[in-house]
């Protein structure tokens, strides 16, 4: 882990490994933790770069709403600080998918391709836009167990839960300490974003739609349409995981992962 100084910003990040950086971006409200089984697989052929983003794990947090467009600035800045200036391969789990198109919106030149996972294009119903209000000032009135509580359900898989108790009880464990302050700003973030639909047909990069065949968040039919919606992308579903598929199942995602990166 390195400590990266970004203006008022101190991010921790996983840098490791050497050949053509992959980014990847963790979900809410998770940190660099939920990809520890891609980071196994990939540091040893790939540059792999994976933060805790501003509010996450052991980065600093900011109050107020951090919105989708700080955190790809946030990214970028990161990339510069680190010297990447080859394009990367950024890979984004549902809040990392939100902030996959406003980087792809303001730094297309940084993209060499784009996976998505178990993520959204369209921006929030009232509904939706209304239960995140309503979360930030449970979070910020009463910290993260109601919330997480009421997370928990959809995060994993029916197969998951059922099989890997353990995994489920350690990542309930990680969302239970996660900064509430933090949590908070994300999830106005969130309430916040753009539609990203508008801008899928105009993403003529190489990019791969991935999506746990069980998750309830991000559905299949939804994401199948995604991928149709852009120039160059691929669906592939995920067997027998929920909304977390990489931690989930993953040498299928892996699998997945790897094959695209090597045909780009």
């Amino acid at each position: 882990m390195k400590k990266i100084q970004l203006g008022d910003l101190t991010m921790n990040v996983v840098d490791e490994g050497e050949g053509k950086p992959i980014l990847f971006v963790h979900g809410f409200p998770l940190d660099h933790r939920m990809w520890r089984e891609q980071r196994k697989s990939f540091a040893a052929d790939y540059r792999v770069i994976i933060p805790d983003l501003r509010g996450f794990g052991e980065s600093d947090v900011t109050s107020g709403t951090i919105t989708m467009a700080q955190f790809a600035d946030d990214l970028n800045n990161l990339l510069n600080a680190l010297k990447v200036v080859e394009p990367v391969v950024y890979c984004g789990l549902s809040m990392g998918g939100y902030i996959a198109w406003e980087f792809a919106k303001r730094y297309r030149e940084r993209l060499a391709g784009l996976i998505v996972c178990d993520s959204k294009a369209a921006s929030d119903s009232d509904d939706t836009r209304q239960t995140r209000f309503n979360s930030a000032k449970e979070l910020r009135e009463n910290g993260a167990d109601n919330v997480v509580f009421a997370m928990m359900p959809k995060m994993f898989g029916m197969t998951t839960r059922d099989r890997n108790p353990e995994l489920v009880e350690e990542f309930r464990q990680i969302m239970l300490k996660a900064n509430a302050e933090g949590m908070a700003a994300g999830q106005l973030g969130m309430a916040d974003r753009i539609d990203g639909r508008s801008l899928l047909t105009e993403l003529n990069i190489p990019a791969l739609l991935l999506c746990g065949e069980e998750d309830i968040i991000s559905p299949v039919l939804e994401m199948q349409e995604m991928a149709a919606s852009m120039p160059q992308a691929e669906f592939v579903g995920i067997p027998e995981a929920g909304h977390l598929a990489p931690l989930e199942q993953p040498v299928e995602v892996n699998n997945a992962i790897r094959k695209f990166i090597e045909k780009l």
